[in-house]
């Protein structure tokens, strides 16, 4: 009987954490607090194998970011959803070599409650870059939201 009660004082005041860090979430501006070259495609939060920023010429580059901010809207049936958009920009750091697209990601995920460990995994096709070091600007668009945000990150190709 006391353990059910503790198990019940418990999972409320767990409750209670996870609805402040939902608010907490909404309050802030989107922004992006972690980003890693990663081995593969992630699978979960978290959970990657981190690469080096030198990749060989034609291989494909496996980015994971975790944005933070994101608005979870109420879309019905007891779901909620998320909508973002990416664009991305590369470029070598002498110029000389330029790529530009935008709506190149679109994320529309649903869930029974908004998530804080929400996470996105990004790749750039090499084929046809040539060796060099470049500057990879990714801007994420919160639909929902009506906010960006950018980040850079820098990887050679050899």
């Amino acid at each position: 009987m006391k353990f059910e009660g503790l198990i019940r004082k418990v999972t409320k005041a767990l409750q209670a954490l996870k609805s402040a860090l939902n608010g907490y979430s909404e309050s802030i501006p989107i922004q992006v607090l972690e980003t890693r070259f990663v081995v593969e495609k992630a699978p979960g939060f978290r959970n990657y194998t981190e690469h080096s920023t030198i990749y060989r010429v034609n291989e494909q580059v496996n980015m994971y970011f975790e944005p933070v901010g994101i608005r979870w809207k109420n879309i019905g049936k007891g779901l909620v959803g998320v909508n973002l958009n990416t664009d991305v920009r590369i470029e070598t750091a002498d110029g000389s070599f330029k790529l530009e697209r935008k709506n190149v990601g679109l994320i529309n995920a649903t869930a029974k409650s908004p998530s804080n460990d929400f996470f996105m995994n990004f790749f750039i096709d090499s084929r046809g870059y040539p060796a060099g070091t470049y500057v990879v600007e990714i801007t994420l668009h919160d639909i929902f939201k009506m906010q960006q945000t950018s980040f850079t990150r820098q990887f050679t190709l050899k």
